[in-house]
């Protein structure tokens, strides 16, 4: 992106400050919004990762770094209401394995390689088509999201109806 190494360390600095803003502010409106209906946190995941896709794509069509602390926001934004959701969607004495399995595939399907395959792809053509292809796996996520909000009360009933029927001894 044409930045010394003052700049690109400052860029850096400031995108790492983002989830510490939005992961909380993300799960303050995610519960509020959900008291009265609980799938309102899958449309707020929903809307935060179509807004991370747009200003992803503004980010890149005008090279304007001030939209990638806008990405990062909105990505750490629904990142506390989507583990929310992974807990609610199961029966407790499945929780732990949902969060297990949630943190998996956090880090090996997107932590682990994104990085290293984003690098590969800019080495190969530029950094513009890296961040396009990224653009495009949000997109697939978002919807994801549209077809969870589809589900999801379903899931919801069937985990709470899976509680009913536990007997835990003490």
């Amino acid at each position: 992106m044409n930045m010394d190494v003052n700049q690109a360390g400052a860029m850096t600095a400031g995108i790492l400050v983002m989830p510490l803003i939005a992961g909380p502010v993300g799960g303050i409106i995610g519960d509020r919004i959900s008291r009265k209906n609980p799938r309102n946190k899958v449309m707020l995941c929903y809307l935060s990762a179509i807004a991370a896709l747009v200003m992803f794509a503004l980010a890149i069509l005008f090279n304007m770094w001030p939209f990638f602390f806008a990405v990062t926001f909105f990505v750490f934004f629904f990142i506390p209401v989507q583990q929310i959701i992974g807990q609610e969607v199961v029966p407790f004495y499945q929780r732990a394995t949902a969060y297990g399995v949630y943190v998996f595939c956090m880090y090996f399907l997107g932590g682990l390689w994104g990085p290293a395959v984003t690098g590969m792809i800019s080495d190969a053509s530029n950094l513009q088509v890296a961040f396009w292809i990224n653009a495009g796996i949000l997109l697939v996520a978002s919807f994801g999201y549209l077809i969870m909000y589809k589900f999801y009360s379903a899931d919801y009933r069937k985990a709470r109806q899976l509680e009913a029927g536990t007997q835990v001894s003490t």
